[in-house]
């Protein structure tokens, strides 16, 4: 796959099957769309093309707004390869592309750009400045002579439903699992492990503490989860289990929201080093202890847990 950032660089003249998104996240929905578009212009002896933009256009149209994503422009740049499509198109959303109305980012783009034959579009897609029906957007396309497709939904295990709206809602409520089942992956986040107040070896619990976080990377509701930790030593990838608290360490009056990883099995020097926490299962909620001994003790029954779900024991099982 070519990433191209922004219209400079994008040189072929090939007619294309084009779709079109923010794509945060690169949940399974998303994976079917731009996976079906690949398959089709391949029969069709086309090139694909997706067309995806940077910074959230909520930035862009509020700047007062909080945007916390599902997925860094890296992420999504390496979910999206893994599709089989020619091209990546990435956009800068700023002021003047926001103030284009559908016709003209069709003329831009999708005319003089990309010639398109073809474009699929997720369920109910809108564009434009000027607010249209997600018909209407279908229509202008269709006349200038471009075929249209809508993809519709998709239903995840258990029956979720598949957006990333509802990704958000389960981040936010912790439920990783669930989560997994919407993007077909772990959820992730990657940091680099820095000094922090040491408060785990103390314990006898060494921790190592992230931080420079993606940018506008939303985290998992606070609290204690198990996870995969893949990091590179000696330039291999190891991967060991690890225990993962997000929050403020309210035992030790710490209110700034922080994480930190204690690695099962590991002994070894982290400091510096880039590493990919995959969140497997949430324990429990964030606990303020009257003491540093029942936080140790508490500990200790995280790390027993981590173990046994390590060792192949169903999570739900568990904590019941």
């Amino acid at each position: 796959m070519i990433v191209h950032y922004g219209i400079e660089s994008y040189k072929d003249k090939q007619p294309t099957y084009v779709t079109m998104g923010m794509f945060d996240g690169v949940h399974i929905g998303h994976q079917a769309l731009i996976r079906s578009v690949a398959e089709e212009a391949k029969v069709a002896g086309r090139k694909s093309v997706v067309i995806s933009f940077w910074p959230h256009p909520k930035k862009v149209l509020n700047k007062d707004a909080e945007v916390e994503l599902l997925s860094t422009i890296e992420e999504k740049i390496a979910e999206i390869g893994k599709l089989g499509v020619d091209h990546l198109l990435l956009l800068t959303f700023d002021v003047e592309l926001s103030r284009l109305t559908a016709e003209q980012f069709v003329d831009k783009y999708f005319v003089e750009l990309l010639h398109a034959e073809k474009v699929t579009l997720g369920y109910n897609h809108r564009f434009g400045s000027d607010k249209l029906s997600h018909e209407e957007c279908e229509k202008i396309i269709n006349l200038k002579g471009i075929e249209t497709k809508e993809f519709g939904k998709l239903v995840a295990g258990e029956g979720l439903k598949v957006s990333s709206s509802e990704a958000r809602k389960y981040l936010e409520e912790g439920e990783v699992e669930k989560l997994k089942l919407l993007l077909g992956r772990e959820y992730s986040v990657e940091g680099k492990v820095v000094h922090g107040m040491q408060l785990g070896r103390k314990l006898g619990y060494p921790t190592a503490n992230i931080s420079e976080l993606g940018e506008d990377k939303k985290l998992p509701k606070n609290g204690v989860y198990v996870a995969l930790v893949d990091f590179f030593e000696k330039r291999n990838i190891k991967t060991h289990y690890g225990v993962v608290n997000i929050g403020i360490k309210p035992t030790i009056g710490k209110f700034e929201r922080n994480i930190e990883v204690f690695l099962l099995n590991y002994c070894g020097d982290l400091y510096e080093h880039n590493i990919n926490i995959r969140f497997l299962a949430r324990l429990r909620d964030e606990i303020r202890f009257d003491s540093l001994e029942e936080l140790k003790r508490q500990i200790a029954k995280d790390i027993d847990i981590a173990t046994k779900i390590a060792g192949g024991i169903d999570s739900a099982s568990l904590k019941k």
